[in-house]
């Protein structure tokens, strides 16, 4: 809990009890913070401070600021060997998740096929063309916060695509645990250029609107995402049966 501090505080104050609130034991990356409101009630200040606060927070690197969703506890990124570490630990939770995403994610994708706008192919493209700019860089420039970002926007356009509000509703309750995983998954270098393929190949799918082919590519793009998931456990001495 935050302490409320004085209205006539600095913005300075404001920043240094949203970090404080940042760093206690238990904040993982990806965590909506309070909306501003609520910042503003705890911490007894009105929301152009709170507004000003998470603008420095943002660009100091903090939080992340998603338009009409709110601010996000920002992760930072990762290692190869703290996420081969973070793939030993979490293995039997990404069981469960695959689980649910092997059917998921294929029915998306068929509905979205037969759904999906010029509009939002257009999007995708955007995005594909991104990802593969970005898995190109080198190793020193490689940036597994934007790559796990491009990853979330290609799945999540083709889920609002459906124009199914309940598949929307089920998906977006992913995010936040998929969140950590992508991170994770793409400070290993080689599962950056895993992606970029697949996602043309179920773009394309969905660009001829063929329900059967954007399944089809979305099972492989399935298997191919589970598979460096056992190699990253594999790899921290983990056997990972999945």
């Amino acid at each position: 809990m935050m302490i409320p501090i004085d209205k006539m505080s600095t913005t300075d104050k404001v920043i240094e009890s949203i970090r404080s609130y940042i760093q206690e034991p238990g904040r993982n990356p990806g965590e909506k913070l309070p909306t501003e409101n609520e910042l503003g009630k705890q911490l007894g200040v009105g929301r152009s401070s709170i507004r000003e606060a998470l603008r420095v927070l943002q660009t100091m690197g903090y939080v992340t600021i998603v338009h009409g969703k709110g601010a996000f506890i920002k992760a930072c990124q990762p290692s190869s060997e703290e996420a081969e570490r973070w793939f030993e630990g979490n293995i039997f939770a990404l069981r469960d998740i695959y689980m649910v995403r092997e059917a998921l994610e294929p029915l998306v994708a068929r509905e979205a096929a037969r759904h999906i706008t010029e509009e939002a192919l257009a999007e995708l493209r955007q995005i594909v063309d991104q990802t593969a700019h970005a898995a190109a860089l080198p190793p020193e420039d490689a940036n597994a916060n934007l790559m796990a970002q491009l990853d979330e926007k290609f799945h999540e356009k083709i889920c609002e695509s459906t124009n199914n509000p309940f598949l929307v509703s089920l998906y977006k309750q992913f995010i936040p645990a998929l969140h950590t995983y992508r991170l994770n998954s793409f400070a290993i270098l080689k599962n950056c250029s895993n992606v970029v393929e697949p996602h043309r190949r179920i773009m394309e799918a969905l660009a001829q609107h063929d329900a059967e082919a954007a399944d089809l590519e979305m099972r492989q793009h399935m298997r191919i995402s589970k598979n460096d998931t056992r190699e990253a456990a594999r790899s921290a001495g983990m056997d990972a049966q999945f």
